[in-house]
């Protein structure tokens, strides 16, 4: 008999002829359905096998005789086997979860078409797990504390723009780092309070002390307002850690990146003061020293960073950009013909912009630091759930802030609406103002 045990699958016993045989002669033709879930030892996955093998009962599991022989449950068994087994699948993933120790892993039920839970998650990314426990909106407040523990970006800064701002853990960031502080100083006055501007196409739910200005990046007003809002001074620094939807496809994921930076390069040559701090998430790949050259254009200090908290699987990374200082009669409007002069340093009109030339004799080198304590937790490990104060199993926390208006609000109306049977969807507000 042959049984492929694999993670989390439900498995099939492929019986033999010879062995259709004997069962035959002893208890009549039968078919074995083993499911094996994730979380149980090597000991107990064996003693179901040998079980199942001499033919027995393996404590109620869905081991079934399908036709006639000794020891045939019946039909009636086999109706209640599924709705006894998922009781005992509960049961157990309870205490295995709350008991952890030899085989406690992320507990998943494929085969009763489960999902996983919360206390799966939070096991599995201990950073998901913290910033709720700390009162972030999302993991990467994490990112941007520990950018600021290797570069102190925070430093002497009173005004702060925050691009691509929702959910809002780097507003919360920077309203902690701060705006709160100054404010609980008895030598601060209304006037001295630092300002911080939070823009993103999507709104989110109020932060103290964060100013929130819904638009597009890439539109020369949302400079304005933002200007407004500092009373014609420029910022001290942009942060700016939006990312599109990913598509796996790296090549795409990272062009897509690099011309969101741009957008962002291009408000922040229009709102950023000379000398001042610029923060954004890059996707790493092949075309990475084109971005890096194109940013060394008006910062004298580019480091590229990778935070203890971004997991390293993942090609993300931070550019870290000090001391902004354009060049000299530098006109806003003609930033996207500097840089391109950056990807085609012969002058040709015909080339593309890119970065071949960067290689062989021309090779740019990349300064890359890790921040974050290295002896700190690992993104990419799963951590026990630790155990409550009175003695129990943990709690898993809800997220601080769910979205207010998420960009999927009109595909949750839409579906809910098919599952009543509404059929004049055009009746439902497609364009509703999120």
């Amino acid at each position: 008999m042959n049984l492929n045990v694999g993670r989390g699958l439900r498995l099939t016993e492929e019986i033999t002829a010879e062995e259709k045989s004997r069962q035959r002669e002893e208890k009549g033709k039968c078919r074995l359905v083993l499911k094996i879930r994730v979380g149980l030892t090597e000991k107990t996955k064996n003693q179901w096998r040998r079980i199942a093998v001499d033919g027995g009962d393996c404590g109620g599991r869905e081991i079934a005789m399908i036709e006639g022989g000794e020891g045939n449950r019946g039909r009636e068994w086999r109706k209640k086997s599924r709705l006894r087994e998922e009781k005992e699948i509960a049961t157990e993933e309870k205490e295995i979860a709350a008991k952890g120790g030899e085989g406690n892993r992320e507990i998943r039920t494929y085969s009763l078409g489960g999902v996983m839970g919360k206390a799966s998650k939070d096991k599995r990314d201990i950073y998901y797990r913290k910033a709720k426990e700390e009162g972030w909106r999302a993991r990467s407040a994490f990112k941007l504390l520990q950018i600021d523990e290797e570069f102190n970006i925070f430093e002497g800064v009173k005004r702060v723009v925050d691009l691509c701002a929702a959910p809002g853990s780097w507003s919360q960031v920077l309203s902690r780092k701060l705006y709160v502080p100054a404010k609980l100083s008895s030598a601060s006055r209304d006037g001295d309070l630092p300002l911080i501007v939070a823009i993103d196409l999507q709104p989110m739910a109020p932060i103290e002390g964060v100013i929130q200005v819904q638009g597009d990046i890439t539109n020369a007003r949302t400079a304005e307002m933002v200007i407004r809002h500092f009373d014609g001074c420029k910022a001290d620094l942009v942060v700016c850690d939006g990312a599109p939807d990913v598509t796996g496809l790296h090549d795409m994921d990272e062009f897509v990146q690099s011309q969101l930076i741009l957008a962002a390069l291009t408000i922040v040559t229009h709102v950023l003061r000379v000398g001042g701090k610029f923060i954004a998430k890059i996707f790493r790949g092949k075309d990475t020293s084109l971005l890096y050259c194109q940013l060394k254009l008006f910062f004298s200090q580019v480091t590229f960073a990778k935070p203890k908290s971004s997991r390293n699987s993942s090609i993300e990374a931070f550019a870290v950009c000090e001391n902004y200082s354009p060049p000299p009669g530098f006109n806003e409007r003609d930033l996207y013909h500097l840089l391109e002069k950056v990807g085609t340093p012969s002058g040709d009109d015909d080339l593309d912009c890119r970065s071949g030339w960067l290689e062989g004799p021309n090779k740019v080198y990349i300064p890359f630091l890790a921040c974050g304590d290295l002896n700190g937790y690992d993104s990419d490990r799963s951590y026990p759930l630790p155990s409550s104060s009175e003695g129990g199993s943990y709690k898993s926390l809800d997220p601080v802030q769910p979205p207010i208006a998420p960009p999927y609000k009109t595909a949750l109306e839409l579906k809910k609406a098919s599952s009543h049977g509404i059929v004049d969807i055009e009746k439902l507000s497609l364009n509703t103002e999120l």
